[in-house]
C-alpha cells in the first residue's frame, strides 16, 4: 500500500489473510484416501487400492501454497494376469484372467503333461506355477524270451486302476467311496466360512487320474465396504467370514443404520451401508410472551437464549445447547406474568387494584372519611417485581378529629370537630348511604382569624402572633404622645384575638389607673396657668 499526496492509502483497502484450502479430495474408486489435515495447507493424503487392485499414480498428495494437490488424484485399476497359452495337444479352463481366478490344464489321450496342472492370478499380475507342455506317452519295452527259455521280465498281468490318493482340503471335509481305486468317487466340502475352489466330486478314471480340479477351501471373504462420510470404521480379520466391522461417527454426527456389520458365510455383509447424519435436535419454540434466538438453529452445539416481553420474568433455564444425544440441555422455560408483593391496606383506609397484584396493575389508596393520604395514592406493579412510591398512612384530620359509630359501613355516622383555635368548614357530620358514598362534603379546619390591627397614628403596634386566634396586639405611642380612648389617657393598652364568633378582638384590663386631664387650671386652682398654645406635650 502507498500512501498518496493527498492523505490516502492506495489502494483503500488493507489486504486480509485467507487460509489455503485445496479443493476437497475425492473418494478414491475401489479404495481408500486418508488425509491428516483434510483439505487444509500441508495436509498430505494417501492412497490405497483394495483387494485385487493396484495403484495407479502417487501414492500421495499435498496441499501446497498455491491452493493445489502436488500430484494428480491417482486411480485403482483392476490386476488381470496376462492370457495364458492353450497347451499343445490339450486344453484350459480357466474362471478368469482377474486376480485370484485359477487356469486348470488337461491333455489329451496318448500325452503326458507336465507342469503346473492348476495356475493362479496373484496380487503382482502375474501366474503361480510353469508353463504346461502336453508330450506324446510311450509305452515301454515289452519283456523277452530268452536263451534259456525264461522272460528277461516279469509277465505282464492286469491290475485295477489306482489314483493318486486325494488329501483332504484344509479347512473342509472328503467322502472317498471305495478310496482311490478306479471308479471311485470322492466328494469335497468346506467348514463353514470356506467355500469350495475346484470339483466338489472327484472321480478316479482309468487313467488314474482324478477327474476334475484340485479342491480347496479357502476363506469366504465380503467385497470391501468404505467407512461413511463423517465417521470411522474399524474391521477385524480384513474382510474374511467372521470379521466385524465397527462404524462411528464423528462427534456431533448420528449413525443412521447398524453400528456393526459381520461378513457371513455367504460372502455377504449384515445390515444395510450405514450413515452419519448431522445431529438435530428438533426446532425449540418461543415460550408465550416471549422469544427465542439460536446460534445454529437445532444443530449439534447449536445454543439457543431465551428472553421474555416486559412484564414477565423467565422462569427454567434461560439458556439451551443441542448435545450429542439429540436432546436440548435444561428444560423448555416459560415466561410468567411479574407480580409484586400483595398490599396490604393501611390503617383507616382501604386499596383498590386495576389488576391484583400483577405486572402493570394501579393501586389506588382512599383513606376513611374523615382521615388524611400521608404518601403515595397511586402506586404502579413494576416489572422488577416492585411497588413504584412509598406506602402510604391515614392520619387525622389536621387541627381536629372524627369519630364513626360503624367504621365505614352502611349507616355509618362520622362527626367532625376542630381544635381550639379553628373553625370547621364544611359538614359537620356525614353518613354513609346505600349507593356507597357519603353525604355532605369532606369537611376541614380553618384557623381562625381576626381583623386586621392598625397602628394608630404617631404610635406602634406589636402583635405576638400577627392576627391569629391568641395573637397579643399591644400599642404604644411615639415620644411626645399619649395613648388615649374616648379622651382618657391610656398608661397601658392591649387587645387579644379570642376564638369566640365573630372571632374580634377583646381589649384587656389596663395595668394602672388611667388619668384623665380635661383642664391643668382646674386640676391645680391655686395655681394661674397662661399658655399661648393647646396643652401639648412640653407645653410650658
Amino acid at each position: 500500500m502507498e500512501c498518496t499526496a493527498i492523505k490516502k492509502w492506495n489502494p483503500e483497502e488493507a489486504p486480509i489473510c485467507v487460509e489455503i484450502v485445496c479443493p476437497v479430495m475425492p473418494k478414491l474408486e475401489n479404495g481408500n484416501t486418508k488425509c491428516s489435515d483434510e483439505n487444509r495447507h500441508q495436509s498430505i493424503c494417501r492412497f490405497v487400492c483394495g483387494e485385487g487392485y493396484r495403484l495407479k499414480g502417487s501414492r500421495s498428495s499435498i496441499c501446497t501454497t498455491d491452493g493445489k494437490w502436488s500430484a494428480e488424484m491417482p486411480v485403482c485399476e483392476e490386476i488381470i494376469c496376462d492370457e495364458l497359452a492353450i497347451p499343445q495337444d490339450g486344453s484350459k479352463d480357466c474362471s478368469g484372467d482377474q486376480f485370484g481366478q485359477k487356469c486348470s490344464f488337461m491333455c489329451n489321450t496318448g500325452f503326458d503333461l507336465s507342469g503346473s496342472e492348476e495356475r493362479t492370478c496373484q496380487a503382482d499380475g502375474t501366474w503361480t506355477g510353469v508353463p504346461v507342455h502336453c508330450n506324446k506317452a510311450t509305452c515301454g519295452l515289452l519283456p523277452k524270451c530268452g536263451r534259456d527259455r525264461s522272460w528277461d521280465d516279469f509277465p505282464p498281468f492286469c491290475q485295477i486302476n489306482r489314483c493318486e490318493p486325494l488329501t483332504e482340503p484344509s479347512n473342509g471335509r472328503m467322502f472317498c467311496v471305495a478310496d482311490n481305486t478306479f471308479g471311485s468317487e470322492c466328494a469335497m466340502s468346506c467348514n463353514m466360512g470356506y467355500m469350495l475352489r475346484g470339483s466338489k466330486s472327484r472321480t478316479c478314471g482309468a487313467d488314474q487320474k482324478w477327474s476334475g480340479e484340485a479342491a480347496e477351501c479357502v476363506a469366504v471373504q465380503c467385497e470391501a465396504i468404505h467407512e461413511p462420510e463423517y465417521g470411522t470404521m474399524i474391521c477385524s480379520k480384513n474382510r474374511n467370514f467372521g470379521s466385524i466391522c465397527t462404524i462411528n461417527c464423528d462427534s456431533g454426527y448420528d449413525l443412521i443404520g447398524p453400528r456393526q456389520r459381520a461378513c457371513g458365510a455367504e460372502g455377504r455383509w449384515s445390515g444395510l451401508p450405514p450413515t452419519c447424519e448431522l445431529i438435530h435436535c428438533g426446532p425449540t419454540t418461543s415460550p408465550q410472551h416471549g422469544n427465542v434466538t439460536c446460534s445454529m438453529f437445532d444443530q449439534f452445539g447449536s445454543q439457543c437464549q431465551y428472553e421474555c416481553n416486559e412484564g414477565y420474568k423467565l422462569v427454567g433455564s434461560n439458556s439451551r445447547v443441542c448435545q450429542e444425544s439429540g436432546a436440548w440441555t435444561g428444560i423448555q422455560p416459560v415466561c410468567e406474568l411479574v407480580q409484586c408483593r400483595p398490599l396490604a391496606s393501611p390503617e383507616n383506609a382501604f386499596v383498590a387494584c386495576s389488576s391484583g397484584n400483577d405486572y402493570n396493575s394501579r393501586c389506588r389508596y382512599v383513606c376513611t372519611v374523615g382521615f388524611e393520604l400521608v404518601g403515595s395514592d397511586n402506586r404502579v406493579c413494576q416489572s422488577n417485581g416492585r411497588w413504584t412510591g412509598d406506602r402510604p398512612y391515614c392520619e387525622q384530620p389536621r387541627h381536629g378529629s372524627v369519630q364513626c359509630s360503624a367504621g365505614g359501613d352502611f349507616g355509618s355516622v362520622c362527626s367532625f370537630t376542630c381544635d381550639s383555635g379553628y373553625s370547621l368548614v364544611g359538614s359537620e357530620t356525614r353518613v354513609c348511604e346505600a349507593d356507597h358514598a357519603w353525604s355532605g362534603s369532606q369537611p376541614y379546619c380553618l384557623q381562625v382569624t381576626c381583623s386586621v390591627l392598625v397602628p394608630p397614628a404617631n404610635g406602634y403596634l406589636s402583635c405576638s402572633a400577627g392576627n391569629l386566634f391568641n395573637s397579643i396586639c399591644s400599642f404604644s405611642c411615639k415620644t411626645g404622645f399619649n395613648l388615649q380612648e374616648n379622651g382618657i389617657i391610656l398608661l397601658q393598652h392591649a387587645q387579644s384575638c379570642h376564638v369566640r364568633p365573630p372571632f374580634s378582638w377583646i381589649t384587656e384590663e389596663a395595668a394602672a389607673q388611667t388619668v384623665q386631664i380635661t383642664d391643668l387650671a382646674a386640676a391645680i386652682p391655686a395655681i394661674s396657668v397662661t399658655s399661648s398654645k393647646a396643652l401639648l406635650f412640653a407645653s410650658v
